[in-house]
């Protein structure tokens, strides 16, 4: 796979030099260094360079040092070597079979066991080997995953992964016995299956093309605090080569150094020399994917703030100390480091030079003699010469014809490239370029070309073009000034690429607006959590007194009906009030048992008027279906927005939107939710970007509906899939988990006395308070109300308080519910207690509080719910085991129902 590169020739010849002004008495000297450099450069020495892993974005910046002669520059011939299965990158140093390698951090190992390896730079500060798993899932830290099944466990292509065994060690586990075996070809898409929970991977390559397939990422921190010393890839030799060549090892280190500095800076050129000579044998990248994973090395490089290949010994020495504590191999050699050259050796090297140009001194007298006889191109460049130099413009010599239009008469290589067509191509026709030219900028463009002949004034003026290359018109800016006396009218002007500094300015105003939607949707979300309280404390009012009304009437009563439309209608509004939390971000997520084929029915009734009128909605399903685990509110945002946009599909043509329920043989776990159409269908790009935020279709959408039914499926453990051609229609298939079977254990065991027990209300809402103390009252119990926090705490601190338990609301203007529960945990108070909100954020909730004896219910609540949380905290101790299933089942309640959207991860709960 290696390549290298002939020698470049000189940009200039030895009769250019009159036309520079170079005076006589400055000839010599330049001659000297010209013949100079050509005797170095006849002879280019073979060198190979081993890469630790297969071609890629990794290595770019030794590629870009071969593609731009930065090699050739140090008189270097460069083989690039691939790494092929089974091998080593450092074994191929020590064996003598490449002088150089890109090695990691076990070099330090290394010297501990006598390995002649030296270390030429650090070109990755930090580690980019990580251990990946799912962004939904529960583990943060390498210690989570200890616990799992060895078998969907797989470690790193190499047992050698230095920092991942010292956190291993560090742990008290064998590195050697965690993993059920180490990565192979297929990993990566049996992560997306779910056939194993963790994959070895590099940060800047495999989160995005995971990401690509639909599935978020995070790595596992191997330490809680995720800080380390541990570097990425870094450049090494034989210790004997540093000794003896360091002049080669000098030279090889400035021409990677200087190819990495031009990789980064110039990404997408980086790209393309990868694509057109480095394509790898055995994991082919697409440009985008390189793309990728060049700016995720932006982060591992570190350039801003760690001056590239810096090599820092504390460093070092940090991690030997850290490997010698885990009884690991550990040691630092400074004579095996690179350091920067002795200045009494430059100065040698200069003496060496200075006796060479004095043995040089008559061969270039003779050759002065030469040259000052030879004037052969006068005192200025020639204005060919002159467009041969010009690489990132366009320069160009053109004539009038008419009154607009304008004939190139000469151009500069360049053409080719900012233009995309052949040279002679634009100097034979003169509507080659105008034909390029945007249909919408083309009357502009002529416009100001015509003033320009017709006032013989200078032209300037942006448009863009076509080009072949590229997908997206480039932004070109033309500038020409008259010839002074030229007849006919002819002008001399360049024309500049300035599509970058357009996507620029593009970027910035998307960015612009992102904001300004991010602001909007922050202050809905403030006034969504304001509402939300307010409003679900009135609707626990009015759904509890209806409760308790018809408690107090018999089956037959006719007023039976009217309260429970009340209580109907009370449930409805406290699921809109979800989903407007939901919406701005605030919102709860509350998983329960849901009958699939009533919920389609319901929504099937609802959407008859809300979809074009000459678009029919089907619904297959079997009579029964098992039950499925979802939240109810956001279930029917994922099928309204999947079955709306089947519906507009049709655009205002007649048509038929299908939904179909069914088990699915293969997976007998899941339910099967598929919505299809025969409208207009995507094509294969609008796929792959249709869950992106912001990205839509449509003329009037915002681009989140799709994005936000992924959040959702992805976050429930659901999946989602897509099939759409061009004008057949669109089918999405939805499978959602069946709800797990209770265990019989479960169950709160038959009513138990409770009568003279005493239970203290604290809500400072009126109508809430009295709503929720006559609901206690009505289940037996005594009791007492107070209207704030502060005087909750009083009576509570009472050594003779009579309460079992006590109902707090968790937003009071005194003193609020959650800081109430913290101070009687703090002082160790194990009364239990029942936590009550309207809007509740995760941030005002901490896991601390949540313990066996605090239980959470969100307004608007029944009776029956209120019963079975108080029952479930007044178990005898003996029967709260945090061990048993009911305390796990409680657990898990908690848990998922507390998950704030755009906050942390639910911790332990249910997983299908």
């Amino acid at each position: 796979m290696g390549q290298s590169r002939p020698v470049r020739a000189a940009s200039c010849g030895l009769a250019s030099l009159p036309a520079l002004g170079i005076v006589p008495a400055m000839r010599p000297l330049l001659l000297l260094c010209c013949l100079l450099g050509l005797l170095q450069s006849a002879e280019l020495e073979h060198v190979k360079l081993q890469l630790n892993y297969f071609h890629q974005f990794q290595f770019a910046g030794y590629y870009a040092a071969d593609r731009n002669g930065y090699f050739t520059d140090e008189g270097l011939a460069v083989e690039i070597a691939e790494l092929a299965p089974d091998m080593e990158a450092e074994h191929e140093v020590l064996n003598g079979r490449a002088q150089f390698a890109i090695y990691s951090a076990r070099i330090i190992s290394d010297w501990a066991v006598g390995h002649d390896l030296a270390l030429v730079a650090i070109i990755h500060q930090r580690n980019p080997d990580v251990l990946l798993v799912r962004d939904s899932s529960p583990w943060l830290t390498l210690n989570d995953i200890l616990s799992d099944p060895k078998a969907r466990l797989v470690g790193p292509v190499s047992s050698n992964t230095l920092e991942l065994n010292l956190a291993i060690a560090a742990l008290g586990r064998n590195p050697e016995k965690v993993f059920g075996r180490h990565k192979t070809t297929g990993d990566l898409e049996r992560f997306v299956k779910g056939e194993i929970d963790v994959l070895p991977g590099y940060a800047t390559n495999e989160p995005a093309r995971l990401l690509e397939l639909g599935v978020a990422t995070r790595p596992l921190l191997y330490r809680a605090d995720g800080h380390s010393p541990f570097f990425g890839d870094s450049l090494i030799c034989r210790g004997e080569l540093l000794r003896q060549r360091p002049d080669l090892v000098n030279r090889f280190r400035r021409a990677c150094l200087r190819g990495w500095a031009w990789a980064l800076s110039n990404q997408q050129q980086a790209v393309r020399i990868i694509t057109e000579h480095w394509a790898s044998a055995y994991q082919p990248s697409g440009p985008q994917q390189l793309l990728n994973e060049a700016n995720a090395l932006d982060s591992v490089i570190d350039r801003t703030v760690i001056e590239l290949g810096t090599i820092s010994v504390p460093r070092l020495e940090a991690i030997a100390s850290q490997l010698r504590a885990a009884q690991l191999p550990g040691l630092v050699r400074c004579e095996l480091i690179w350091q920067p050259s002795d200045p009494s050796r430059t100065w040698l090297s200069l003496s060496i030079w200075a006796l060479s140009i004095a043995a040089a001194a008559c061969l270039i007298l003779l050759l002065a003699i030469v040259v000052t006889r030879r004037r052969l191109l006068g005192a200025t460049l020639t204005q060919q010469r002159l467009m041969d130099l010009a690489e990132s413009f366009l320069l160009f010599q053109a004539q009038a014809e008419g009154t607009s239009r304008l004939r190139f008469l000469q151009a500069s290589p360049s053409v080719s490239v900012i233009l995309g067509r052949s040279r002679s191509s634009y100097l034979s026709d003169p509507d080659a370029l105008l034909r390029q030219v945007v249909g919408e900028d083309r009357p502009a463009l002529l416009d100001a070309v015509t003033a320009a002949i017709s006032q013989r004034r200078a032209l300037r003026h942006r448009f863009r073009i076509t080009h072949p290359e590229h997908d997206k018109a480039r932004h070109l800016l033309l500038q020409a000034i008259p010839r002074y006396g030229s007849d006919p009218l002819e002008f001399d002007g360049m024309i500049l690429d300035l599509t970058a500094e357009a996507d620029a300015a593009e970027a910035l105003l998307e960015v612009q607006r992102r904001l300004q939607t991010a602001q909007r949707n922050e202050s809905l979300g403030l006034l969504a959590g304001g509402v939300a309280h307010d409003f679900n404390n009135l609707l626990g009012a009015i759904r509890g007194n209806a409760e308790l009304a018809m408690s107090r009437l018999p089956d037959t009563h006719e007023a039976r009906p009217r309260l429970q439309r009340v209580l109907q209608a009370s449930d409805r509004a406290a699921g809109l009030v979800r989903q407007i939390l939901a919406y701005a971000g605030k919102g709860t997520i509350e998983v329960r048992p849901i009958n699939l084929v009533e919920e389609c029915k319901v929504l099937r009734d609802l959407l008859k008027h809300a979809i074009p009128a000459n678009v029919r909605l089907e619904l297959d399903s079997p009579p029964i279906l098992p039950e499925v685990q979802f939240d109810p509110a956001q279930l029917q945002q994922v099928l309204v927005n999947l079955i709306v946009n089947a519906a507009e599909s049709y655009d205002g043509a007649d048509g038929v939107v299908a939904i179909k329920l069914a088990s699915l043989p293969g997976d007998p776990a899941c339910i099967a939710v598929e919505i299809s159409d025969r409208g207009c269908g995507m094509s294969q790009e609008t796929q792959v970007r249709m869950f992106e935020p912001y990205f839509t279709t449509k003329k009037t959408g915002h681009g989140l509906g799709l994005a936000a039914v992924q959040g959702i499926i992805t976050a429930s453990g659901s999946q989602l899939l897509c099939t759409s051609r061009i004008g057949q229609g669109t089918t999405f298939t939805l499978r959602i988990p069946l709800m797990a079977r209770r265990n019989p254990q479960v169950r709160v065991e038959s009513p138990r006395p409770v009568a003279g027990k005493h239970v203290l209300v604290v809500d400072d809402d009126e109508l809430m308070r009295d709503t929720a103390s006559q609901m206690v009252r009505e289940l037996g119990y005594v009791v007492d109300s107070v209207s704030g926090g502060e005087e909750a705490l009083r009576r509570l601190s009472d050594p003779q308080r009579p309460y079992v338990a006590v109902i707090l609301d968790c937003a009071m203007p005194d003193l609020d519910g959650t800081e109430v529960a913290r101070r009687l945990r703090a002082a160790e108070d194990r009364l239990p207690l029942v936590l009550c909100s309207g809007m509740v954020e995760a941030n005002r909730i901490g896991t601390g509080i949540l313990d066996r004896r605090t239980r959470f219910l969100a307004k608007p609540f029944s009776k029956a719910m209120l019963d079975r949380t108080l029952r479930l905290l007044l178990r005898p101790d003996g029967e709260d085991d945090s061990s048993s299933s009911t305390f796990a089942s409680m657990q898990r309640e908690s848990s998922v129902f507390l998950s704030i959207r755009g906050n942390r991860n639910p911790g332990p709960g249910p997983h299908p």
